[in-house]
């Protein structure tokens, strides 16, 4: 058995949005440790700080971020990230509500493992979750 995931950063700008998601994350019991950010930016200033500091045990395991964000954008936040050597082996993941075919093609461009629509509801988010820890190679939710 693989060990589970540990930590997520969901990079969300919709409050609503992003408090059901970490309840999904954790209701999928895949992730131990969930840390959010509203943004591109916050989610960068977070992740650089996080760079050798113990505070958070170490970067995310997974990024899970929104695609259309003010500032910054989850496919330049992703780009950004897919740049630094430290981070850019993290898998990273891209949802939206309002999506066209080439946003799905910009996500995967960039460096993205998937690109999902996003859900409205609790069950939605949860299948995500469960999806993206059963991608990432978990062969069993943590107890």
């Amino acid at each position: 058995m693989s060990n589970p995931v540990k930590r997520l950063l969901i990079v969300e700008d919709d409050v609503r949005v992003r408090d059901l998601a970490v309840f999904a994350a954790r209701r999928s019991q895949y992730f131990n440790e969930v840390a959010t950010a509203s943004d591109g930016v916050e989610a960068l200033r977070m992740i650089r700080h996080l760079q050798g500091n113990d505070e958070w045990a170490g970067l995310p395991d997974v990024i899970l971020t929104d695609l259309r964000m003010p500032r910054m954008d989850g496919v330049q936040l992703v780009r950004a990230l897919k740049a630094d050597p430290e981070i850019q082996s993290v898998p990273m993941f891209m949802f939206s509500s309002f999506f066209q075919a080439k946003d799905r093609e910009r996500a995967l461009a960039a460096g993205c493992e998937e690109f999902y629509e996003k859900p409205i509801s609790l069950e939605g988010l949860v299948a995500i979750m469960s999806t993206i820890g059963a991608r990432l190679g978990q062969t069993a939710p943590r107890q």
